[in-house]
């Protein structure tokens, strides 16, 4: 019974480090969704990304471009975070905190965001985040694919 359990941690380990180091080194991803208001969805946004993260370390960075819709134009954000994340095989929980730059293209201002998502996969995969943008305040939900 010791062996099948020692076996086990083994298999455990090699596949644990196989997911992140999946997640680690250059990972790239694009989303869209849109502002969370009275429980619908509303004023579309788009997101790209590119992640820089290590091998076994929960902690990465990640720079976002985003473009939102507002007062019947759209606008641009550029955000830089901080991501810790659990590399779990296939499903990889992560929480981020940012400070970025919004309405680059008119009255810009400095701001923070903070949200939580959840990453299906390796390095393809999918993803699904909620955050809230302090600047420009709004609760975005998005959807994404990662590569």
């Amino acid at each position: 019974m010791r062996k099948f359990f020692i076996l086990g941690c083994i298999v455990a380990s090699i596949a644990g480090s196989h997911t992140a180091s999946a997640q680690a080194g250059i990972s790239l991803g694009a989303a869209a969704g849109g502002t969370l208001y009275d429980g619908k969805l509303s004023d579309p946004h788009g997101l790209i990304y590119l992640r820089l993260g290590l091998p076994l370390v929960p902690y990465a960075v990640r720079g976002d471009a985003m473009v939102y819709e507002f007062a019947d134009d759209y606008e641009t954000a550029f955000i830089g975070n901080a991501v810790v994340s659990l590399n779990a095989p296939l499903i990889q929980p992560y929480a981020l905190v940012g400070l970025g730059r919004y309405g680059v293209q008119s009255a810009s201002t400095t701001g923070v965001s903070f949200g939580a998502g959840v990453r299906i996969g390796a390095r393809r995969g999918l993803f699904v985040e909620g955050r809230r943008h302090d600047p420009i305040g709004r609760n975005l939900i998005s959807l994404g694919i990662t590569f």
